[in-house]
């Protein structure tokens, strides 16, 4: 793991850096199902029922529909 990476673990835990200033600088994407923390790359995409609203959501929620 390099410098900076520690060093953004650290202002993060410190509550120097908010939660969504991490999942930015590193691309992560919360899933809107589940909740779980995903890398950007490996979110789907999925179409809701209830319209033409396409989100992602992670793989795992994709298999279990």
């Amino acid at each position: 793991m390099n410098n900076e990476s520690r060093e953004t673990v650290r202002d993060y835990l410190n509550d120097e850096l908010k939660e969504t200033e991490l999942m930015n600088k590193f691309d992560l994407k919360k899933c809107p199902v589940c909740g779980s923390y995903e890398l950007e790359e490996d979110m789907v995409s999925h179409k809701w029922d209830n319209g033409d609203i396409e989100d992602k959501i992670c793989p795992s929620c994709r298999e279990d529909e």
